[in-house]
């Protein structure tokens, strides 16, 4: 059974393995920046765009564990982040479909982004069938299972290092995921590869 960090919006790779099944997530490990546990990356009519969200600083520092790292929602990141992505998917074949409820989740306002990230994940395993897939915690929330003890991820998706999950899918061929698809700015910018679930899932909807 392999073991991920959480991840906010995550990118086509990591996503292939939570449909997979047989994955848990990482509960106790401590946080990073700079990584996907909050930033994603879509395709704008000005490129690649990261959204990011911003966390508390406890202590001045990050060194907590994740399911304790709180999401600062004092400055107006949320609105910004729905601007790009209305910007960025309005014409996309099935994002009006999705828009609703996603930015319903999103208005909650999960207090932790553990919180935040397990309410992305399950909205997008729903869209693709497997509502509450896998384990889960004793509340029912989790939405793949977790680690009780901090092991560290196994399987490292991280923005800054090559992505060998994706290298795999690629040579995989047997799933869609892997496959160049149709993309907004496609014309401008030419196939961007391993963008955020949000894009393939708006503009090619929930084929696997």
């Amino acid at each position: 059974m392999e073991v991920l960090s959480i991840a906010y919006f995550p990118p086509i790779s990591y996503f292939s393995l939570l449909l997979r099944g047989e994955i848990l997530l990482e509960a106790n490990e401590n946080y990073q920046k700079q990584s996907w546990r909050n930033r994603c990356n879509i395709l704008t009519a000005n490129g690649v765009e990261a959204l990011q969200v911003p966390v508390v600083h406890k202590d001045g520092t990050f060194r907590h564990p994740i399911r304790e790292i709180e999401v600062d929602y004092s400055r107006d990141w949320l609105t910004r982040q729905k601007r790009a992505i209305d910007s960025a998917y309005m014409s996309s074949a099935y994002f009006e479909y999705y828009r609703d409820a996603l930015y319903a989740v999103l208005d909650s306002k999960p207090d932790t982004l553990w919180n935040l990230d397990l309410a992305v994940l399950d909205f997008f395993l729903a869209a693709y069938g497997r509502p509450g897939a896998g384990r889960k915690d004793g509340e029912g929330r989790v939405p793949v299972g977790f680690t009780e003890n901090f092991l560290g991820a196994s399987l490292d998706i991280h923005p800054k290092r090559e992505d060998s999950v994706w290298n795999a899918l690629l040579k995989d061929g047997t799933s869609a995921m892997g496959k160049p698809y149709f993309q907004v700015f496609s014309q401008k910018y030419g196939f961007v590869p391993n963008l955020s679930i949000m894009d393939y899932l708006f503009n090619e909807g929930p084929v696997l």
